[in-house]
């Protein structure tokens, strides 16, 4: 049968357990750090194509009314013809 461990023992193993929980916290919040950076930069690129989608269909809808001899409207309430 081994004897009990010393106390410097002890000391040595709550240390390397304590440290590797440590350790395995902060990669885990670094980790939901750059998951949640990489989501914003996901989100910032989706709302840009939404932009440009939108816009694009602003423009198609002005190039239509005007072939149909219409102002156009833009959502600022202000027709493109100058006039209002």
């Amino acid at each position: 049968m081994l004897p009990d461990p010393s106390a410097e023992i002890w000391a040595v193993y709550l240390g390397i357990v304590g440290g590797y929980a440590v350790a395995r916290s902060f990669v885990s919040v670094k980790r939901q750090e750059v998951e949640k950076v990489n989501l914003v930069k996901l989100l910032a690129s989706q709302l840009a194509t939404v932009a440009i989608i939108a816009s694009s269909a602003r423009a198609w809808r002005c190039r239509t009314i005007k072939t149909q001899g219409e102002p156009c409207q833009t959502t600022s309430g202000h027709r493109q013809d100058g006039a209002r």
